[in-house]
Parts: structure tokens; sequence; C-alpha cells
């Protein structure tokens, strides 16, 4: 009874942080799914307290498309877009683990105007960071399923480099052009250990003790603002505020351990948006 009241309460606290009304394109919910992973000592035998596991990792996020809604303009995208970031996380008794992340993101964008033109900014590469936090809602023995719940707020201020209107180059102003996104993420996970252990070929062959299968639904939105402001001209073109077309989505993905506590993540969204990532974790 006593644990079913810590899991409300931290559920309770979990949902106030994250349903905050932050401005706010989806993200990684996995790279690892469970708070757990990877396990092991350490991969570079830290002294590890039971209570307390820091982990660091890497992933690369590929974004192929997302609608955007805008009132302003018709037919708003993000066309196409590359992450990559680094991130620091604290497993805290395997149960909550906020994590940070930061590194760079280059992103293209496109709409057409209400006459009919269509115009395309694109971004060099910027700074991105994130803040967000795992928590295990439930824990099931038989089966052995386990149900997560991952929130996280990003933002993008990127660098317009290069535009078009009109299927023609245009130059812009850098510095009064902008290409900002806020974004946030809830998403529900739920996932299994899956024990590889007893086949030799896959562990001494292959690398691989664990898999941890997962599929998930996540609410994400996005915000900010696109805007084209020429230098060679007193004209511009802007979206406005814009925000996400569709908001809910579908996550599947996977995590593979291996015997020195490193993870490797694989992950694709969908229906919101169309991406995915490739990551990695190691367990300190």
């Amino acid at each position: 009874m006593i644990n079913r009241i810590k899991g409300l309460i931290g559920v309770i606290i979990f949902g106030t942080v994250l349903t905050f009304p932050l401005t706010a394109f989806a993200g990684t919910s996995g790279n690892p799914c469970n708070i757990d992973t990877p396990k092991g000592r350490g991969a570079f035998y830290f002294v590890q307290e039971k209570s307390v596991a820091i982990k660091a990792g890497a992933e690369f996020e590929y974004l192929f498309g997302r609608n955007l809604h805008s009132k302003e303009t018709t037919r708003a995208r993000l066309s196409h877009g590359i992450l990559g970031m680094a991130s620091l996380s604290c497993a805290i008794f395997d149960r909550i683990a906020p994590y940070g992340k930061i590194g760079l993101a280059q992103m293209s964008s496109n709409w057409t105007e209400f006459g009919g033109q269509q115009a395309v900014l694109d971004s060099g590469n910027a700074l991105a960071w994130s803040v967000g936090s795992k928590l295990l809602i439930w824990d099931f023995k038989r089966p052995n399923l386990k149900i997560t719940a991952d929130g996280f707020y990003r933002v993008l201020n990127l660098d317009p480099q290069s535009a078009t209107y009109a299927n023609s180059s245009v130059k812009i102003d850098p510095g009064k052009s902008r290409f900002l996104i806020h974004e946030w993420q809830t998403a529900l996970l739920l996932s299994t250990d899956m024990d590889l252990s007893g086949s030799a070929v896959r562990e001494e062959v292959l690398g691989i003790s664990t898999m941890v299968p997962y599929v998930g639904v996540k609410y994400s939105d996005v915000t900010g603002r696109l805007r084209i402001i020429r230098e060679d001209s007193p004209d511009f073109y802007n979206v406005g505020n814009i925000s996400s077309d569709r908001k809910v989505g579908l996550v599947v993905g996977c995590d593979l351990s291996g015997p020195y506590s490193v993870s490797v993540n694989l992950e694709g969204r969908f229906i919101d948006e169309t991406g995915m990532t490739v990551g990695i974790v190691v367990l300190f």
C-alpha cells in the first residue's frame, strides 16, 4: 500500500512538472527506454551506490517531416532536420531519472504563402538543448513488463542561413530572420526485458546480452517562429506563430545491451511526425 502511494505521488509530481504552460517537433523517448538499462558494474568500474547510477550518452536524431499549423500561411512544414545530442542522466533508485542534453541541430522548413508562392528556409548548425525526466510507473514481474513515462522540454534557436522564394534564391538578413523552435513532449512507454545471456552466439559473437523492445504513445507540440527578412529589398515572408498539426504519435524502439554496461538504441516515431534515432548510452 505504501509503495502504491509513493508511486501515485511520483506520478502527480511528474505530471505537474511536465504540464507547466511552457511554449514548446517530437524527440527521442528511449535511449534507453528503461531506467535500469544498461545493467552491470559500469563501463569504467566506478564505485556505484545502489541507489544512484550515472549514465552518459549520445544520439543522432533524424526528422523526415512534420506538418505545422499557421494562421498566416498554408502547408507549413518542417521538411527535414538532423540533431546530434550528448546526454547526462542520473537514475535514482531505478525509479526516476532526470536528464539533460546539449548538442547541435540543423533544420529546413517550407511553407506556401496565400498568394501561392512557396518559401523555403534553411538553417546552419546551431545550439540545441533539452531537459527532462523518466519515471518508472509500474514494474510487472508476471508478465515481465514495465510502464515508463518520459517527458522533456527542448529549445532549438537556429541560425537562418539560406532561403528561396518562388524557386529563386533570396539574400536574407540573418540577424532579423528567425528560425526558433520550442518543443515539449510526454510519452508513455510499455517495454519488456529479454535476457539473451543464455545464447552463446548472441552474447559472444554479437555482444548482446539483453534486448528491450518497447512501444508507446506520445503527445508532443511545437511552437516557434519562422520568418525570412530580405536584405536586398523591404519584402519579408512570415509564417508567424506555428504549432503542430498533429500532436499524438506512436513510438517503436529497441535497446540492445552488451556485457560492458553499454546499450545501443534504435527508435522510430510516426503519425505526428516521421523520424528516427540512433543512440548509445554508457553506465559509469
